[in-house]
């Protein structure tokens, strides 16, 4: 498994190169899918409204705890719904706490995880512990 993370304060920058990234990891996986996990769907849906998503693509993806990027299905996860423990291929975590961390950490079948704290400097224990590696926007 690897480990990356995005410690930047441009919000939308981060956010849309997180998304990109998601996507292009999606890819490689039959079916094309990957996991977009929040603390709550509130702060989900706060943080992709900068992004190159419409609003009502932002309104449809939170209510139905999905969307459709291409090809690819992406999955919204909360640390209030279950993850899926065999779930295969990326996650990206926007805002993370040590909870939904730890939640994630319990996959086994992961191969990528990219997350982007909500300030630098967040999140540094789990980035350390993981030995992540920076990706720069």
């Amino acid at each position: 498994m690897k480990y990356y993370y995005i410690n930047n304060n441009s919000h939308p920058q981060a956010i849309n190169a997180g998304l990109t990234w998601l996507t292009n990891q999606s890819i490689y996986h039959i079916p094309h899918h990957g996991i977009l996990a929040g603390v709550q769907k509130s702060t989900l849906e706060a943080a992709l409204q900068d992004t190159e998503l419409t609003q009502f693509q932002i309104r449809e993806s939170i209510l139905n705890a999905e969307f459709k990027i291409g090809t690819v299905t992406f999955k919204i996860m909360t640390t209030k719904n279950n993850f899926p423990v065999d779930h295969t291929g990326s996650v990206l975590a926007i805002h993370p706490n040590p909870v939904l961390l730890n939640q994630i950490d319990q996959m086994p079948n992961l191969t990528n995880i990219l997350i982007i704290p909500a300030a630098p400097g967040e999140c540094q224990s789990w980035i350390t512990a993981h030995q992540a590696q920076e990706i720069s926007v």
